[in-house]
């Protein structure tokens, strides 16, 4: 239940940078969406007036042994993928480093101009590239 308190405390700010994925990987905004469908009783139940933060995430943490199975089980599943989500973002830079170098020369870094140009050249980036692109929900 440590992941529900980091999760829960973290779900506004979610909402705000909700960006659609690939089918690897999930959104935050298609996360908040699932487990509030899957954990939304419980929360309304265990935690009931409690605003989104840390005193949620402390609520879900002393009812764990009663919130229900499907909302543990979302849960996990909604975390790995959210997590597969943010390393792929991390490895982005590293895994297309070869061709950004490549094609992207004459591209300045900043505003997403070199992801627009790996993207503009999809067909020449590297498989490993290109997935971590779809990974990271940049396509």
């Amino acid at each position: 239940m440590a992941k529900l308190r980091t999760f829960v405390a973290g779900i506004a700010l979610a909402v705000l940078f909700a960006a659609p994925a690939a089918a690897q990987t999930i959104s935050y905004q298609q996360a908040v969406g699932e487990l509030g469908a899957a954990c939304g009783a419980d929360i309304g139940k265990f935690c009931k007036g409690i605003n989104l933060g840390n005193g949620l995430g402390e609520c879900m943490q002393k009812n764990e042994a009663r919130v229900s199975q499907n909302c543990k089980t979302t849960f996990a599943a909604t975390m790995a993928s959210l997590d597969k989500r943010a390393a792929a973002q991390a490895a982005v830079p590293q895994l297309c480093a070869s061709d950004i170098k490549r094609l992207c020369k004459e591209y300045d870094p900043g505003n997403g101009r070199i992801l627009r140009c790996l993207l503009k050249f999809n067909d020449k980036v590297h498989a490993n590239c290109n997935q971590a692109i779809t990974d990271a929900g940049w396509r």
